[in-house]
């Protein structure tokens, strides 16, 4: 379905919690299952962007990257925003 949805140039529904879900009076009674999809490729064309943020908070998101062996900042940026975003 996403990929459907890219080709034809739309916008990729977002994930949502699963009390979202289970909140639609419309799925009471429906199995649920969860599935793990990497969705990068359907969130659009990456835009760079100018962020200002204290150092010590730059030093520590550059420690964790080290650390955790994640891409690279902006990875660690967008992994974390998407995060806070799902749990809105």
């Amino acid at each position: 379905m996403l990929q459907e949805i890219a080709a034809e140039g739309g916008a990729s529904p977002m994930p949502t919690s699963v009390a979202n879900h289970h909140a639609h009076e419309e799925y009471a009674g429906m199995g649920r299952g969860m599935l793990a999809l990497g969705i990068s490729p359907y969130l659009g064309k990456t835009e760079k962007v100018n962020v200002t943020l204290p150092g010590y908070v730059i030093q520590r998101i550059d420690r964790y990257v080290r650390e955790h062996k994640v891409k690279s900042r902006s990875s660690f940026l967008a992994d974390a925003a998407l995060q806070k975003w799902v749990r809105s």
